[in-house]
């Protein structure tokens, strides 16, 4: 009788342990950071500006990314970015600001609002670094990413 008991706690630990308590292992997200590579391809007013790069980042493998961004006249910026692989898409709304006084750092955030392929529905959250030197546009970014 008490090995039968002592049977189930394992067997019910070792379900518990695997399943986890109850929550969904995907509600904390799968690591979304990558880097990319661009240049500022053209604009569509002298605030409003098409970015394209290439880049390599966790989930996608490599990527090619196409952003539109407004800059606004405080120095802030929104837009959003399509970044899209062999494995699907990734939709991507980005806010962020410059923390260089002569523009060649920026710094913010991105929040994914769906996709298309594997990131079908996909939802999460990253920060981003970049840089502007001599026309080359480089980011690095780091978050979470549901699908």
């Amino acid at each position: 009788m008490v090995r039968s008991w002592a049977l189930a706690a394992f067997v019910a630990a070792g379900a518990i342990g695997a399943l986890g308590s109850g929550a969904n292992a995907a509600d904390d997200g799968r690591a979304f950071r990558g880097h990319a590579t661009g240049a500022i391809t053209g604009a569509t007013s002298p605030v409003d500006l098409i970015v394209d790069y290439t880049g390599q980042g966790t989930q996608m493998g490599n990527f090619t990314r196409h952003e539109l961004v407004h800059i606004n006249a405080d120095g802030t910026i929104q837009g959003t970015i399509t970044f899209t692989s062999k494995h699907g898409g990734i939709d991507v709304d980005v806010a962020g600001q410059f923390t260089a006084a002569d523009g060649s750092a920026i710094a913010g955030t991105y929040t994914i609002t769906g996709g298309d392929g594997r990131f079908a529905g996909a939802t999460g959250t990253a920060t981003f670094t970049g840089t502007l030197v001599a026309g080359v546009v480089t980011v690095d970014y780091e978050g979470t990413i549901d699908y």
